[in-house]
């Protein structure tokens, strides 16, 4: 009960973060982008979604990259979040089990 509620809790949240990237690099709110991945990092990597973690990482260092350098790497921090958006989407997915 304790682990479906931590799925609950990671999926609750996470789909406000997720949902929020690609506005806030639109909007070009790397720094608001950079706490979104570092967050969805950190809640990854204590329920083992390494994959996911992963690709936060690297959000967040792109980010802050791009927080002093505001027209590099716009391309490769769209593909990021969009593969970030569609890693949580199956991974969701497979969480469904435990809730």
């Amino acid at each position: 009960e304790v682990f479906a509620q931590l799925v609950s809790a990671y999926i609750e949240q996470s789909n406000q973060l997720i949902a929020a990237m690609p506005a806030l690099l639109e909007q070009q709110q790397y720094a608001e982008l950079q706490r979104h991945a570092h967050s969805i990092k950190s809640s990854s990597l204590n329920l083992g979604a390494e994959a996911l973690a992963s690709m936060a990482q690297q959000l967040e260092t792109l980010s802050e990259q791009a927080i002093n350098e505001p027209q590099s790497g716009q391309v490769q921090l769209l593909r990021l979040v969009e593969l970030i958006q569609q890693t949580y989407t199956a991974l969701k997915s497979q969480l469904a089990q435990y809730m």
